[in-house]
């Protein structure tokens, strides 16, 4: 569906851009396949797999990104290396899980063994395939301008992403030596951190009092700008549903969170690529961003607050 969505917008568009995105809708599939094997890695036992896999990949991004900062290689070249960089994770990460783990017979004797490894698996392509089917979907119903607003805008928050996958990775493993009282303690405490740095961070990027934001995106920043707010609240509500949703997790009911994510997928893509189709408007797609990031939120402290913490 990615690569139909972007070879599809690539013969709406001028043929200056056209290169680049037929080479993103190629390499979508080996995109989302290494996402995917990153994730088997780590629901099956095999962190290091995925630590080395992603390692790989962010050499290979380091050096497409000094290729494009020294302006050497066209946007369609850059993409395709850094897809290329992703085939690379792909064969490291394949090998590091194994392929017996691989095969059918292997993934059935995996899913036979805990269930629980294929819902996180299921979440981690459902996570990977909305990102890409709604950026794709707004630069083609509502112009790649407005991508372009809500890509310059979200790329400020690039930190605070990094926060978030940091705390999903680095929470589960203290939880699980928690009581079932100190996990929601804890999960309550991360939240509420994370929310105020994620709402510090957004004040400064909107009042850019040193010139950072408006240096770093250029003439994208004014159209960038009024979207800050509403990135705000989406984090706030992101917060939420990582710290909840990894308590979720670590206590077993990772048939709660799977719901959540599936439904959270579903209704972004329906939503998010109806306002695109009806308004054409950045404001409006990332105030609807916002609802769905604090709905999402507000939602897995509730399953969270009335789950039976035993494992299913």
């Amino acid at each position: 569906m990615p690569v139909l969505a972007v070879l599809a917008l690539a013969g709406a568009i001028d043929s200056q851009h056209a290169g680049m995105l037929v080479a993103l809708g190629l390499v979508a599939p080996v995109v989302l396949l290494q996402d995917t094997i990153r994730y088997v890695a780590s629901a099956t036992g095999r962190p290091t797999a995925a630590l080395v896999a992603d390692a790989c990949w962010l050499a290979a991004a380091v050096g497409v990104l000094a290729l494009g900062v020294a302006g050497t290689q066209s946007p369609d070249v850059l993409v395709a290396l850094w897809g290329a960089g992703g085939a690379i994770a792909l064969v490291v990460g394949w090998w590091g899980v194994g392929r017996p783990v691989l095969r059918i017979d292997g993934l059935r004797r995996v899913v036979a063994e805990d269930r629980r490894r294929t819902r996180l698996g299921a979440e981690g392509a459902i996570s990977a395939s909305t990102s890409l089917l709604t950026v794709n979907g707004i630069a083609i119903f509502a112009g790649a301008s407005v991508v372009g607003e809500v890509r310059a805008a979200t790329t400020l928050f690039g930190l605070m992403s990094v926060m978030l996958v940091f705390l999903s990775f680095g929470l589960g493993p203290e939880m699980a030596k928690m009581r079932v009282a100190s996990r929601v303690t804890v999960a309550a405490a991360a939240a509420a951190t994370t929310a105020a740095v994620v709402i510090v961070w957004g004040l400064l990027v909107l009042s850019d009092p040193f010139g950072v934001s408006s240096s770093l995106l250029g003439a994208s920043w004014d159209g960038a700008r009024p979207l800050i707010p509403y990135l705000i609240a989406e984090g706030v509500g992101l917060c939420l549903w990582v710290s909840f949703g990894t308590m979720l997790r670590v206590s077993g009911r990772t048939s709660i969170t799977l719901r959540i994510s599936a439904t959270y997928a579903v209704c972004s893509v329906v939503s998010i690529l109806g306002v695109a189709a009806a308004l054409g408007s950045s404001i409006a797609i990332v105030r609807t961003m916002s609802i769905l990031g604090v709905a999402v939120g507000c939602a897995t402290v509730v399953a969270a607050r009335r789950a039976h913490l035993p494992p299913q």
